[in-house]
């Protein structure tokens, strides 16, 4: 009787850890899908939805593009006041970068002491060792204070930009300088069409490199200056000499 007793209790002990671990493995099994499911649900949440942006109708509706998720230097330019735009046809907005506590971020430094860097490349295919040599420029010391680039050599599309007014510049810290066009043949250049200004190599510049440009800067009410609001500068243009590439 006392064996018959023993074996029913060691029966007994076998179900209950039987259920246990069923119990245990349903637990386990709860609380795996419970993480599953809320790892799911975070990872939709994080997940940028793709917003369709439409179509502009006419050169008076735009619509607002979807700047969620995208790197601040992927978008946009920096004008030459310093602010970032972003173009909408012919019109441009203001880009107003603030960070998670609310602040307004100025990423843009007020002068620095190169603004470019030249490099002097030839094709893969070329043959000879001939190099050009390249003019070394000064450094800014500040923002009142830059030097004139060498030109010679570049083609004309890269020694600026064209500017909202359709002629052709190049900028310098705050201020920018107005380039003059003059070809050997005597042919105009329309500075307005980047296609046309490819069509030349500049021979020669007016204005030496390294040449002290000085620049002063508007103030405000209480004389405080603008950062990029230039008043006035000793140079304002420079003639660059060009010829036809096919020349």
């Amino acid at each position: 009787m006392m064996r018959m007793s023993k074996m029913v209790l060691v029966i007994c002990s076998m179900a209950l850890l039987s259920a246990c671990g069923n119990v245990n493995s349903e637990n386990v099994n709860k609380n795996q899908n419970a993480i599953n499911s809320e790892e799911k649900e975070n990872a939709g949440k994080s997940e940028k939805e793709t917003v369709t942006i439409k179509t502009s109708p006419d050169k008076y509706t735009w619509y607002i593009k979807d700047y969620v998720g995208k790197n601040v230097a992927s978008f946009g330019y920096t004008s030459l006041s310093g602010d970032r735009m972003d173009a909408y046809g012919d019109g441009y907005l203001r880009l107003t970068l603030v960070n998670e506590e609310g602040n307004e971020i100025d990423t843009f430094p007020e002068s620095q002491s190169y603004e470019e860097i030249v490099l002097a490349v030839k094709e893969v295919k070329s043959q000879g060792d001939k190099e050009r040599k390249l003019t070394e420029i000064s450094p800014s010391p500040d923002k009142y204070t830059s030097y004139i680039r060498d030109y010679t050599g570049r083609n004309l599309v890269d020694c600026g930009y064209i500017s909202m007014m359709g002629d052709f510049r190049d900028a310098y810290s705050g201020g920018t300088i107005k380039f003059v066009i003059i070809t050997d043949d005597g042919s105009y250049v329309d500075v307005s069409d980047e296609e046309a200004l490819k069509k030349y190599v500049v021979t020669e510049q007016n204005i030496e490199p390294n040449t002290e440009l000085k620049l002063e800067y508007s103030k405000d009410e209480t004389g405080a200056e603008y950062s990029n609001l230039v008043d006035s500068q000793n140079i304002s243009e420079i003639e660059l000499y060009v010829t036809s590439i096919e020349n």
